[in-house]
């Protein structure tokens, strides 16, 4: 699924204690149910081109993938990289893959799962 830079979506509201990565809790992977990725990729998720302003990575490369919720302007900014190889193994395996992610990238998404059902 293409996201036109045009794509409206409002910001998604979430409790900011929910979403701390300075707490190590919310690094460990977390627990929520995996979101169906056909329903909401592109709306309450996506994964993305890293643009470099949003990179932590001192070794930046421009093919970085990033998961990404609608909570901040950046959803927008960030291109659209469920054509990629990497991505469409990550769909065959989303349920998994899952299971992996941390517990503040799981709350974001949940959150925007949330608000846009």
């Amino acid at each position: 699924m293409q996201m036109s830079a045009k794509h409206s979506l409002s910001l998604v509201q979430f409790k900011p204690h929910t979403m701390n990565i300075t707490n190590p809790t919310m690094l460990k992977p977390g627990t929520a149910p995996a979101p169906d990725w056909d329903a909401h990729y592109g709306k309450s998720f996506k994964w993305g081109f890293v643009p470099k302003e949003n990179s932590l990575d001192p070794n930046y490369k421009p093919d970085q993938l990033g998961l990404i919720a609608p909570i901040s302007p950046d959803f927008h900014k960030w291109q659209d990289a469920s054509s990629d190889s990497r991505v469409q193994k990550m769909k065959e395996t989303w349920n998994e893959d899952w299971k992996k992610i941390p517990r503040y990238k799981q709350n974001q998404i949940t959150a925007a799962v949330k608000a846009n059902s």
